[in-house]
């Protein structure tokens, strides 16, 4: 509890105040961020949609973008958004948040352009092991339910995202698709996992090159989330294209790549991750 009271600001906190917390813990806890009326609208509209089935109010639902064993997931555009989730589209690009992720990167922002819908169920099996995210972004996330280590909350190891930035720049920068990247995390090498529990309505805005992870739904209890991902302009997808940087950096004439055992510190226990497997 200690270490998620570090995270805490009001929701009137100036967004420097933001900022702060971001830069230094590499995440940060609004407290009642919607108003109730909000935050009413926002759970009618979740419902609605994952109740609709599947290709309805222009969302997407699909198993494969759960991570979860049980639940249901939709997905869609805000760009592609209809009046039916208007509180949806209007909460995810605001001017808050474009202006919290683009004083974060310090560059121009791709603002929330996929939303999320999340309704996790209960499972013995967690929905995400410690990871950091292969693509970097900005994370927007709100709860529509009270949720604690019980509903299987976001866990986060409190200052990791420096840590996470170098381990990606440092396979990046040796050649590796940025799909490929090893990026599961042993426990034994987290310094401050924290459980994420937070209200119905308060807003978590953290930056998954830190060390995260999803917990287990228990019986009794579910987990309902909108997310939202701001990317940095230009946004670096998963696989190169022809001739752009990461396709260069790939190349053999990147002499990082063929000299990285010779010229460069070695993370020590480089490890076998999903993507390697082919998983």
């Amino acid at each position: 509890m200690k270490n998620l009271n570090l995270l805490m600001l009001e929701a009137d906190s100036e967004i420097s105040l933001v900022l702060e917390k971001l830069d230094k813990y590499g995440i940060c806890v609004i407290k009642n961020f919607l108003s109730e009326l909000t935050l009413s609208a926002l759970q009618y509209e979740f419902d609605q949609v994952l109740s609709a089935g599947e290709d309805h109010f222009n969302f997407t639902t699909n198993k494969n973008f759960s991570y979860g064993e049980n639940g249901q997931v939709a997905k869609c555009k805000t760009v592609n958004m209809t009046e039916d989730v208007k509180a949806i589209k209007s909460t995810f690009t605001s001017d808050f948040m474009r202006k919290v992720a683009e004083g974060y990167f310090g560059v121009d922002c791709e603002i929330n352009d996929d939303i999320y819908l999340t309704h996790d169920l209960p499972s013995k099996k967690q929905i995400l092991p410690w990871h950091f995210d292969r693509q970097q972004s900005l994370k927007f996330y709100i709860n529509l339910v009270n949720v604690s280590k019980r509903n299987g909350s976001l866990e986060y190891d409190i200052g990791s995202h420096r840590e996470g930035h170098f381990r990606a720049n440092y396979y990046v920068l040796s050649g590796v698709e940025i799909k490929n990247i090893p990026n599961d995390i042993p426990a034994e090498e987290l310094h401050n996992p924290t459980v994420i529990a937070v209200n119905a309505g308060d807003l978590i805005i953290f930056d998954p090159d830190g060390f995260h992870k999803g917990g287990v739904v228990s019986v009794g209890y579910e987990r309902k989330v909108i997310r939202g991902h701001a990317h940095p302009i230009p946004i670096r997808g998963y696989n190169s294209r022809l001739f752009d940087a990461h396709w260069w950096i790939q190349s053999c004439l990147n002499l990082s790549k063929i000299l990285k055992t010779r010229g460069s510190r070695t993370l020590p226990r480089e490890r076998l991750t999903r993507a390697n497997l082919g998983r």
